[in-house]
């Protein structure tokens, strides 16, 4: 309306002054809205993209933008939606210049737009533009944990996944202390108790993503996980089934991003390949409890979860620890 009104005012200025600086803007207020309505049109044929940051802590501010890889935006409308993939909680956000949301879970937010609305310099003709997906990982904030216990062989402690049951022929330089004397002077040649490492899997962390404290229990199994000086394995369901990772000790930042991957399914999940550790320790909130053979701890929120079923431990920030004995 704006612009119909300057360019009747303009149409008057040319019949009553007729001079070349009339004439001019007269020109201009023809060739200016066509100009502009042409750039739109070349402008919608690149999709918008995201400037949002890869990652960010929980509870802070993810300040969103839009851009164009040619041009600058004058205006532009539609809706953002804001899904968590573990959650799957879903925000719909009408668009504006640095909007800001702000995610207290840790997992991946996915941002989506599908098309918005670009309008041209002068704000004549608006036009349907595709816009680009993002993900934003928002990293789990994980606490000190405090792990006692684990299996004993033979009267003492031994690591989680070593064993001192293999008795093997001397060979010169093993240490005196691991000589076998009783089956030695059975067996007349000298033997020696030899340590081996048993399969990767013999303690297994087990992440339920369908539990409705996923978020919450990824950071637990991660601060477990980082507490732990042994060799174990992490395992959680996956689209194409269940995603191990062994992990030899301490903290595993390719464990975080892998498991920040993960997204929610109500699919069924089999969970028979995790059955193959000697402990398993299952990170879940108890909604949904599988039935698992072996010896299996729950790791939960609130102690006595699973009572009935298996023993429960809990592990949170107000509690954090865990005793494996």
């Amino acid at each position: 309306m704006a612009y119909l009104l300057y360019l009747l005012f303009a149409l008057v200025l040319f019949f009553f002054e007729n001079s070349t600086g009339t004439r001019a803007v007269f020109l201009a207020s023809l060739m200016l809205p066509v100009a502009a309505v042409l750039l739109s049109r070349w402008q919608s044929r690149e999709e918008l993209v995201w400037d949002v940051p890869g990652e960010v802590r929980k509870g802070e501010k993810i300040v969103l933008r839009l851009t164009h890889p040619r041009f600058w935006l004058c205006r532009v409308e539609g809706n953002v939606h804001l899904q968590h993939a573990l959650t799957g909680e879903v925000r719909t956000l009408p668009w504006e210049d640095g909007l800001c949301a702000i995610c207290h879970d840790c997992g991946s937010i996915r941002i989506s737009m599908g098309e918005a609305r670009v309008w041209d310099v002068l704000h004549l003709v608006p036009r349907r533009v595709s816009v680009a997906y993002a993900e934003v990982r928002v990293l789990p904030e994980l606490y000190g944990v405090t792990v006692s216990g684990g299996p004993e062989t033979a009267g003492k402690k031994a690591p989680w996944g070593e064993r001192d049951d293999e008795v093997r022929d001397y060979v010169p330089g093993d240490p005196v202390r691991n000589i076998h004397w009783k089956l030695t002077a059975k067996l007349d040649r000298t033997v020696v108790r030899g340590t081996v490492r048993s399969a990767e899997q013999s303690l297994a962390l087990v992440w339920d993503t369908q539990s409705r404290e996923a978020p919450e229990r990824l950071e637990a199994l991660l601060s477990v996980s980082s507490a732990l000086e042994c060799p174990h394995t992490v395992i959680w369901p996956g689209p194409q089934g269940l995603r191990t990772f062994p992990v030899q000790n301490g903290r595993e930042d390719g464990l975080m991003y892998a498991m920040l991957e993960a997204e929610r399914t109500d699919l069924p999940t089999d969970w028979s390949a995790a059955e193959d550790a000697d402990r398993l320790l299952f990170f879940s909130s108890g909604e949904r409890v599988p039935v698992l053979t072996g010896n299996v701890l729950m790791v939960c929120r609130e102690a006595g979860q699973f009572s009935d079923l298996y023993p429960c431990f809990c592990v949170s920030r107000d509690e954090p620890f865990l005793d494996l004995g």
